[in-house]
């Protein structure tokens, strides 16, 4: 295995412990400038402003003088199975990486002020004599690129036998310099290697590895590994003379273009059999083991592309059936808003041939019975509601969108079949009476749809015998609350708004904004193969992160000895940096990939972090976090309650027959009650008294799992005198998860 002890060592990036009372103040500032790692870019989506332009060589020159982009990803060595690239401090928080701030990193001036950091990071006696402070001024003075690495293995995957190439710039004038500082970041412990470095710059670890120090480049290379020496490491090196093409450099271009980012990628080829060894329950010809078996790699890590910042988490498996499954070309958003709109959901539902796909395979994908199952649970919905699910999705578009702008909150779907979709509507209406009418309220023609009956089951529940009449009564009361669905047809989608007045609005304002253009624009995600995703217009983040980096660069130079003058950088407005942004979260799938993405214009904390807009797309981030777990909770819940509501008239007559005859009724025909399994509901089977106990069973498969089998709602008799109460928590029996138990039954 390769020596990742020496590794480590050579590096010192895990081999000093500061004290607390002398690291305070100098951690403090550098976990300030490591919190805003990624937050210094800026990103260009408001027609108002325009960044100032930055010509090419003057960002050649930052370049040099802050931190050199990656150099290795362009020209890997054969048989690299895996890559990583971790940004240099200045890289991360201070160079141009194709972001509007680049007008400011790029300037002359602002590269002198790094400069003087870094030469007082490196010279600083403060610093030199501090515990671990070595490791800071190499990071802080010496380390002018990221830290790539490569490893390298003939069996195209990551093996024992695999060796490391890492490489990277230090700002050190010569092979003197290098030896003298290594002998202080070893600091009094023995030397990793076997002699200093020679004249041609040549070292050789204690074993397993060789370094090779080009003092003309200042370019720092070493090799570790078990196969590793000082001949494999200038076979490497001189393999890297010449850029050349390397399947990471796909997944590269994704994340991060700009060569300063964080960037990681192994290839899936020899790690396939070690995943799918771990699908132990999983069918051997199923969608997980066929996805394992076609994936190619795995990439995650965050930069610049396009101009805009970038979280990814990328998979490759082309033509996996799962990828098959999930893979969406919805299409352009054909849908405008009123002026820019404040955040965008969407949702791309897979179309009638994904699921009959999906349905078709499911024996194949997930098991004997699953598709059994399944079966169940459609033909169920579809005597409910005498719809097909399957076959219901020819009537609808695979779009649909949650938008918010200046007049109000819409949610809009796509129409595949308008016509069939309304004779369905009709259907539906008769069988189950509800109200389809259209209005036309100004210059907005509205159609309303008046859903009742969504809850009958209260009905029946509240006409059981021996029910509570007051309690009846708030049941039937309950249960005349429907549903008002309003919508208004624009284009190929239909618009619904929560009231009828938001869509007048929107009529009478001339929506003129093209939501796909916008999210494309943004650099959000592209909606057409995103399955679900959300962005949200942010507004000043770029001048406040700006400002925020020129006080870190003021309290550093403080720190350091080198205190900044800051009125020689220039100004947010004198950058022209854009008013408003934008920052979205996606998840992406094609036949060829499945990825995760974050974007942004200089942090990823936009999405939680703004006011306005802001904070309704945090919040309806969060809220869509816990709103799949929550809603299940809640139909359980409801579920209990049905049968703790049904149990009411047993509990009537259980003391009804105490009073009479002072002990408890034996069975549901001693009570005056119907046979257990008359008293039933949608989602109980039935309500059985045993010596005045009440069970209260559930029905399979109409109720939730966890309310199935075993799993019972048991109501105690506790006598007091010639009244009773009613214990239901599971010391009485009950087998029921507490949480979803009515608060009267939890302990």
């Amino acid at each position: 295995m390769p020596n990742t002890g020496h590794l480590r060592y050579c590096f010192t990036l895990g081999n000093y412990r500061m004290k607390i009372q002398q690291r305070v103040l100098l951690v403090s500032a550098i976990a300030a400038f490591t919190f805003f790692a990624g937050c210094n870019r800026n990103g260009l989506s408001s027609n108002e402003s325009h960044p100032a332009a930055v010509d090419a060589a003057a960002i050649a020159r930052a370049d040099a003088q802050i931190s050199q982009p990656a150099w290795l990803s362009k020209r890997l060595p054969e048989h690299t199975v895996a890559y990583a690239r971790i940004p240099s401090l200045w890289g991360t928080l201070s160079a141009p990486d194709g972001r509007p701030l680049d007008a400011a990193f790029a300037n002359e001036r602002h590269a002198k002020v790094i400069a003087d950091l870094r030469k007082a990071a490196s010279t600083e006696p403060l610093l030199a004599q501090a515990e671990g402070g070595a490791v800071v001024q190499l990071l802080l003075g010496d380390q002018a690129a990221p830290i790539e690495v490569a490893v390298i293995d003939a069996s195209d995957g990551v093996s024992p036998f695999s060796r490391v190439l890492v490489t990277t710039i230090l700002d050190v004038p010569d092979v003197a310099s290098l030896n003298t500082r290594i002998t202080a970041l070893a600091a009094g412990q023995p030397s990793p290697l076997q002699a200093p470095f020679d004249a041609n710059g040549d070292a050789v670890l204690q074993k397993y590895g060789a370094l090779h120090f080009d003092a003309k480049a200042h370019r720092l290379f070493l090799s570790v590994g078990t196969t590793a020496s000082a001949l494999t490491l200038q076979q490497d090196i001189a393999q890297l003379k010449a850029e050349h093409p390397h399947p990471m450099q796909d997944d590269e271009r994704e994340i991060d273009s700009s060569g300063q980012g964080l960037f990681v990628w192994l290839s899936a080829k020899g790690i396939n059999n070690t995943l799918a060894a771990q699908l132990h329950d999983a069918p051997p010809d199923g969608v997980l083991h066929d996805a394992i078996e076609r994936a190619q790699s795995v990439a995650l890590g965050w930069g610049t592309v396009n101009g805009h910042g970038r979280l990814r988490l990328q998979i490759r498996a082309p033509q996996s059936r799962l990828l098959g499954y999930l893979a969406t070309d919805a299409g352009t958003i054909d849908l405008k808003s009123s002026g820019k709109p404040d955040w965008v959901v969407t949702i791309a539902s897979p179309g009638a041939q994904n699921l009959q796909s999906i349905h078709d395979n499911l024996e194949r994908d997930f098991g004997v019975g699953v598709r059994t199952q399944i079966d169940s649970v459609l033909s169920t919905i579809q005597a409910k509601t005498g719809m097909d699910p399957l076959a219901s999705a020819n009537l609808v578009g695979p779009q649909k969108v949650l938008f918010a702008d200046a007049n109000g909150t819409y949610f809009a779907i796509s129409m595949r079949d308008r016509a069939a979709l309304y004779a369905k509507l009709d259907e539906l209406a008769k069988r189950f009476g509800w109200r389809n009418s259209v209005v036309k309220i100004g210059g907005a023609q509205i159609h309303e749809l008046d859903i009742n009956g969504l809850n009958a089951s209260l009905t029946q529940a509240a006409n059981q015998p021996g029910m509570n009449s007051k309690t009846a009564a708030w049941m039937k009361l309950y249960s005349r609350a429907g549903s008002h669905l309003y919508w208004v047809e624009d284009g190929n989608y239909l618009v619904f708004a929560k009231v009828p007045q938001a869509l007048v609005d929107r009529a009478a304002s001339s929506p003129d904004t093209s939501i796909g253009d916008w999210l494309r624009t943004s650099q959000s995600y592209d909606s057409a193969h995103t399955l679900i995703g959300f962005a949200a217009t942010t507004r000043n983040m770029q001048r406040e992160v700006y400002y925020t980096y020129l006080g870190l660069l003021q309290s550093a130079g403080d720190i350091l000895g080198q205190p900044n003058d800051l009125t020689q950088l220039p100004s947010a407005s004198q950058l022209h940096l854009p008013v408003e942004g934008a920052a979205g979260i996606a998840l992406e799938a094609n036949d060829q990939r499945l990825a995760l993405q974050v974007t942004y214009e200089q942090s990823p904390a936009e999405l939680v972090g703004q006011g306005g807009s802001m904070t309704t797309v945090a919040v309806v981030a969060i809220l869509a976090a816990i709103a799949i777990p929550a809603y299940q909770d809640y139909v359980i819940r409801s579920q209990v309650s049905e049968g703790m509501m049904l149990a009411n008239g047993a509990k009537v007559a259980v003391a009804e027959y105490y009073a009479n005859n002072g002990r408890m009724p034996r069975d549901n025909a001693q009570a005056g009650l119907a046979a257990p399994d008359q008293i039933s509901g949608n989602y109980t089977s039935s309500v059985t008294i045993t010596d005045g106990k009440i069970i209260v069973a559930y029905e399979e498969p109409k109720a939730n799992p966890k309310l199935r089998g075993s799993s019972v709602l048991v109501l105690m008799p506790q006598s007091q005198g010639t009244t009773i109460h009613w214990t239901c928590d599971t010391a009485a029996g009950t087998t029921i998860g507490i949480k979803y138990l009515p608060a009267a039954c939890r302990p």
